[in-house]
């Protein structure tokens, strides 16, 4: 507050004291002949003041267009589509005492089935799953996958997402499966060699190919198994639809899900989608997990729809800011050409008066004061188009699927702007055309 009131007296004195100093360097002489053509003030203000609507329309201009295409970005990434339902939905990460299950897999597979087993327990719990790594939580495992068969397109190691999740994993997060099927239980068995993929892998590696049936070989990632970097031959017997795993921003990563009976990771996130208040959940699943074995670790509670990844706090205060910046620009530049025409008007009204008693049309007089105010404002508008294109190398990290120069939007503004502009101009220029010129005269 302190330095924006400091910067406000230093505007307000700076724009009162620069015309008396230029007093003190009046050309009187010049002044007396300019005045003498029907003027009564120097030619050197009115370029000044025209110079100064033009700035005012240029920053109006920049600012509108940056703030249309951030707008235009922010829309689009509220309609980017996580891949699953976000409502209702509360997670924790479970950690198994490493003593006692570090280097037992099946033990430790069938504690997380127990541990699944009572959160669907939970009042209120309609679904629950387990997953390595939940979207959104930042967390994410990659593999070596090689797809193998005759028919394969692609036969090199290639980095794919890898998912280890229980049978229930789709249907709690509400993934939808596009082709084939879901986990069975019988699937959990740490012998089962199948495997879902989901769209982006299949397009990528299979294309117009159905890719039920195929097989894919990927290396093991279990951090704490001693069968670590061991390839892993799957079946194809499913295909999930897309899930943004680690921000709406990112691109999509072509994922492969496997059991989590096969693939038993030494930590888990339980998510569990509940029928009331998420956030009255946490605790009861916290609960759950401790009453299956108490010396297991839980951390990371959350509800899903909190989690930062989902939101958009930082571009919707962006587009806020600006819209408030940019609004205020194009009311100030209204006030600075109706104050350009205002003043021209006044200051010219006993000329305008003669011209109005010797015959000149209206028409004549409102094209005349339109110009005036019109061609500082058109200057504007190119200077303002430029400044965003300028703006343009700035904004492009902060945009989402909008160019940094798109055509449309640079149109819009600029009509808009000069819409505002001719509006500003017309109500004091029809004000000047209407006046009688018995009265001017006698005014002046």
């Amino acid at each position: 507050f302190a330095v924006a009131g400091g910067l406000s007296i230093l505007c307000g004195l700076s724009s009162s004291l620069l015309p008396v100093l230029t007093m003190g360097r009046l050309n009187v002489k010049a002044v007396m002949q300019e005045g003498g053509r029907g003027s009564s003030e120097g030619r050197g203000r009115g370029i000044a003041r025209g110079v100064l609507v033009a700035t005012e329309t240029a920053v109006a201009v920049a600012l509108l267009i940056t703030m249309a295409l951030l707008v235009q970005s922010f829309q689009r990434l509220r309609a980017i589509d996580p891949g699953f339902r976000t409502e209702r939905l509360v997670s924790l990460r479970i950690w198994p005492p490493r003593e006692r299950y570090n280097k037992n897999a099946s033990a430790r597979s069938q504690l997380y089935t127990r541990m699944e087993e009572a959160a669907r327990a939970i009042p209120g719990v309609s679904q629950a799953a387990l997953i390595n790594h939940l979207p959104m939580t930042g967390t994410g495992t990659g593999t070596p996958m090689r797809v193998r068969g005759p028919s394969a397109s692609r036969d090199s190691a290639e980095l794919v997402g890898l998912r280890t999740i229980s049978p229930a994993y789709f249907a709690t997060m509400g993934v939808a499966l596009r082709r084939g099927r879901a986990f069975s239980d019988a699937d959990m068995d740490s012998t089962a060699r199948v495997a879902i993929i989901d769209q982006s892998f299949a397009e990528r590696y299979f294309g117009r190919r159905d890719p039920l049936g195929e097989r894919i070989e990927i290396d093991r990632r279990v951090s704490d198994g001693s069968d670590f970097g061991k390839p892993l031959a799957l079946t194809v017997v499913g295909v999930a639809n897309d899930v943004r795993q680690y921000a709406l921003t990112e691109p999509l990563e072509p994922t492969v899900y496997v059991p989590s009976g096969v693939e038993t990771w030494s930590a888990m996130y339980l998510v569990a989608r509940v029928n009331g208040t998420p956030g009255a959940y946490v605790e009861q699943l916290r609960a759950a997990v401790a009453k299956v074995d108490p010396d297991a670790s839980v951390s990371d509670r959350f509800v899903v729809q909190d989690l930062p990844a989902l939101k958009l706090p930082q571009e919707r205060f962006t587009t806020t800011v600006l819209a408030v910046f940019a609004v205020t620009a194009l009311i100030v530049g209204f006030m600075g050409v109706y104050g350009l025409v205002a003043y021209t008007a006044a200051q010219r009204r006993r000329e305008l008066a003669i011209r109005v008693a010797l015959g000149a049309p209206g028409r004549a007089i409102l094209r005349q004061l339109l110009v005036t105010s019109l061609l500082p404002a058109a200057v504007g508008v190119v200077l303002g188009i430029g400044g965003a294109a300028l703006m343009g190398r700035i904004l492009r990290g902060l945009l989402f699927g909008v160019t940094t120069y798109d055509p449309l939007t640079f149109a819009v503004v600029a009509v808009l702007v000069v819409v505002v502009s001719v509006a500003a101009s017309m109500l004091p220029a029809l004000r000047a055309m209407k006046l009688p010129p018995r009265d001017a005269l006698v005014a002046a």
